[in-house]
């Protein structure tokens, strides 16, 4: 018995190996396909990603944009900090701060006019067409809004592969260990390998087919003379369709739902490009205005410092009284401190705008002026309204949503049916007598397998406030939708009526300029006549009048914008250049590095870096 047992351990050791051989070769191809799914390289994602935004852009028009930069992916990720539960806190007492206190007698004015630095060789200049490029290339709430879109397409590739054929492998190895004498017809099972190999598909109507190989190796003892191990291997094909509940179209609900919202997301993301692009044009233009304004008050401080060297010399030759020079120096020095306010109100605005568009806070830039003289377009307010209701995008998909609720109402009926299953399947085996059957099958072995499943609907409670939710929610998205096209009539209207009223305020505020010049001038041929205060009087008139014909520039320029933004007729090439409609192209806003310059502006729209040198202790212009 001894020696039988040594005979039994060498050739257990042979079919050990033959039982491993299987399990090896299992491993060695899913283990690379494992790594491969579970690596860092994303490229192949972000490339069907791409894909699928850049359908879905295309379908919207040539201009629609589509997010293309690289995504980065994080790879250090294990940082023990973040998991840190003594956080440390930087709080100081009082004894700890050390301020000292600012000199009163220090010169402000300089310290002013050292915050308005005046553009460097690092200088980024933007004119309109670099600052919408620039608000593409690093805005955040550009960059958010895309990545938005981007989220959206892999919510519906996710679903698209969950409709795709899912494999899956595995490798079950079981050791047991009995202790058991080994007496005649007794069987003792030390080892036995499963490997199975799987492939699912959902139908598109409904259920699913399943093929699947599943290959069983097994040594057997049966005695303490016999030895043998047995392979035997099944090739499983199966389905179960539903014939009522869950049959038909409601079972691609989840694919229907990801592929519109794709949709949703798609124009979502265009229009919120061009809104982010339109507010980002008015913060343009509030800062061309604010230049404006600046240089109105440079050159009534110009004027006014001049109005107070001549009525000094009236007083000093005796023609004037001497209150006259203090109403003149009040006002040199009241337009000085605007001037400073104005200048710091510049500051602060370009500091903000450059996070509007993702700039580093310490990069200098130089807000450049740039030929824009796009034409309101002759509309009429019930015209506009149509076109808007055609072209808007948000009401697109407020209209596409309702359907989606028809269709929940619809999918929530059909939750009340019965369940009835239609299920069957066949089973080819090899011969588990043979000792190495390979996956030779014969028909004898197949095993055939049909039947119908019926779940009788006794308990429906659910399902049935499930669809009265549903219909609450269909009611509830009818009549969003009736207030969101009210609103877009209502809105398209206004706007025809806000570019008329730009219109017409531009025409009074040029009108009002015109007649301030022309009182200047008739009291500049009587001078004699004219007292300080009066001159004071009409130098702030002019200075308000310019300023309000600076303002209804850019409300008129804003107006265009909002009105085709409302219409759903602003359009914008890739690279955030306005693409206006035909009739408005002649003038639409070019970039100077592509043409020759354009011919200068009036004073009033030119940035004050060109402006006269500041009097003594006066902040220059500012600069960034």
């Amino acid at each position: 018995m001894r020696n039988t047992g040594n005979r039994f351990r060498l050739t257990r050791l042979e079919s050990y190996r033959s039982l491993f051989l299987p399990a090896a070769a299992g491993l060695a191809l899913a283990v690379p396909a494992v790594l491969t799914g579970c690596g860092g390289d994303l490229r192949a994602i972000d490339e069907q990603v791409d894909a699928a935004m850049k359908e879905r852009s295309a379908k919207l028009g040539l201009s629609a944009y589509a997010p293309t930069r690289a995504r980065a992916v994080e790879d250090k990720l294990d940082n023990p900090s973040n998991r840190n539960t003594d956080l440390p806190t930087r709080n100081p007492g009082p004894e700890e701060i050390a301020l000292t206190p600012a000199n009163e007698a220090r010169d402000v004015a300089a310290r002013l006019a050292g915050y308005a630095t005046a553009p460097g060789e690092n200088t980024m200049k933007l004119n309109l067409l670099g600052v919408m490029r620039q608000l593409q290339t690093s805005g955040r709430a550009f960059l958010s809004a895309e990545e938005e879109y981007v989220v959206a397409a892999i919510g519906m590739l996710v679903v698209e592969h969950r409709w795709t054929p899912q494999l899956t492998a595995s490798t079950g190895v079981n050791v047991v260990n009995t202790d058991r004498r080994l007496d005649a017809g007794n069987y003792q099972t030390p080892m036995n390998i499963i490997n199975t190999l799987k492939a699912t598909q959902r139908l598109p109507f409904g259920g699913t087919a399943e093929a699947a190989w599943v290959w069983d190796a097994t040594e057997t003892l049966r005695a303490a003379t016999t030895e043998r191990y047995t392979q035997s291997s099944n090739l499983i094909l199966q389905a179960a369709v539903p014939l009522l509940r869950g049959a038909g179209d409601v079972a691609r609900e989840d694919l229907i739902s990801a592929r519109r919202n794709l949709i949703y997301a798609a124009r979502t993301f265009e229009q919120r490009r061009r809104e982010l692009l339109v507010d980002i044009a008015t913060d343009y233009f509030n800062l061309i205005e604010q230049q404006a304004v600046i240089a109105n008050q440079e050159r009534s401080l110009e004027f006014a410092v001049k109005q107070q060297e001549r009525t000094q010399a009236l007083v000093e030759a005796g023609r004037a009284a001497e209150f006259q020079l203090g109403i003149s120096a009040s006002e040199v020095l009241s337009s000085r401190s605007s001037l400073a306010n104005l200048r710091e109100r510049y500051i602060l605005a370009v500091e903000q705008f450059k996070i509007k568009l993702g700039l580093p806070v310490n990069q200098p830039i130089a807000i450049e002026p740039l030929a824009f003289d796009l034409k309101e377009p002759d509309t009429a307010p019930d015209a506009a309204a149509t076109t808007a209701l055609e072209y808007s995008l948000d009401l697109q998909n407020q209209r596409d949503q309702l359907e989606d609720s028809v269709r929940q109402v619809r999918n929530a009926r059909n939750a009340l049916l019965p369940d009835a299953q239609l299920s069957g399947g066949v089973t080819m085996r090899t011969d588990p007598d043979v000792r190495d059957p390979g996956v030779v099958y014969n028909d004898n072995d197949f095993v055939y397998r049909a039947g119908v499943l019926v779940n009788w609907p006794l308990d429906r409670k659910e399902e049935q406030y499930a669809l009265r939710t549903a219909n609450i929610r269909l009611a509830q998205a009818q009549r969003g939708y009736e207030q969101a096209r009210d609103r877009v009539i209502i809105d398209a209207r206004a706007r025809v009526r806000e570019l008329d009223l730009a219109r017409f305020n531009l025409e009074l505020a040029e009108q009002r300029v015109k007649i301030a010049l022309r009182r200047r001038e008739e009291q500049e041929i009587k001078a004699a006549e004219v007292t300080a205060q009066q001159f004071v009087e009409t130098a702030q008139e002019i200075r308000e009048a310019e300023n309000a014909r600076d303002r209804a520039i850019a409300g008129l320029r804003t107006t265009i914008l909002n009105y085709l933004l409302t219409t759903g007729q602003l359009r914008v090439d890739r690279d955030g250049t306005l693409l206006p409609p035909p009739g408005l192209m002649g003038n639409a806003p070019v970039d100077p590095a592509a043409v020759p310059p354009p011919p200068p502006m009036p004073a009033a729209e030119t940035a004050p870096t060109a402006a006269p040198a500041p009097a003594p202790g006066e902040p220059a212009a500012a600069g960034q």
